[in-house]
């Protein structure tokens, strides 16, 4: 969005925050996705499922795909997500996933919480671009 806001991707896709970093890039690349909608389970329907330890691959722009482990979860108030650790960098290549969670608000139609995915590039993980034409 023009005033750097995260954007809400359309159900059934997935949003790259492009104001941060690209997947396997230093600092924190964030992509956004919804748990459900009113047609049923969307593309982070299972996202809160995932543990420590375990793998998120991603396609980078260049065709390589990059592997991520999981290193923590979390689920935080929407009104905290401005404050949230993914913001800042120290330099890992990192990957946040957004989608939402918590008590679902009947009246505002949306769900209370964010439920956030942080993971880190594994190392020597990631593959290089597919071999186009061999």
């Amino acid at each position: 969005m023009a005033d750097g806001a995260l954007e809400v991707p359309d159900p059934g896709d997935t949003g790259w925050f492009a104001a941060a970093g690209r997947p396997g890039a230093p600092g924190y690349a964030v992509v956004a996705g919804h748990v459900d909608s009113y047609e049923g389970p969307d593309v982070f329907y299972r996202l809160g499922e995932l543990t420590v330890g375990d793998e998120v691959r991603v396609r980078t722009a260049n065709g390589a795909l990059a592997t991520f482990l999981v290193q923590a979860k979390e689920q935080q108030p929407k009104e905290s997500l401005p404050q949230s650790r993914m913001w800042r960098s120290d330099g890992r290549r990192m990957l946040a996933l957004i989608t939402c969670g918590g008590e679902f608000d009947r009246d505002a139609r949306t769900y209370r919480d964010n439920v956030i995915i942080y993971a880190e590039l594994a190392p020597d993980r990631t593959q290089g671009a597919p071999n186009k034409g061999r």
